[in-house]
């Protein structure tokens, strides 16, 4: 068990969400023609709700584990 804080634990897991919020956007991306008017404010919404989850995420994936 690794007992202390780890910034390379919490920068793998930001990379790793990263790249899957990414293929979410490009999959959200192609069906925009499709999209309402106003469907623009709702992605820019999912994406900063996103990056401020993984951002969250991403800290508490440096603090040391728990033991059993």
């Amino acid at each position: 068990m690794n007992k202390t804080f780890s910034l390379k634990r919490g920068f793998s897991f930001l990379g790793k969400a990263n790249i899957v919020l990414l293929a979410m956007i490009g999959l959200l991306l192609l069906n925009k023609g499709s999209w309402i008017d106003d469907g623009q404010k709702y992605l820019i919404l999912f994406i900063t709700i996103s990056e401020a989850m993984i951002l969250l995420l991403s800290l508490a994936s440096c603090l040391p584990q728990k033991s059993k």
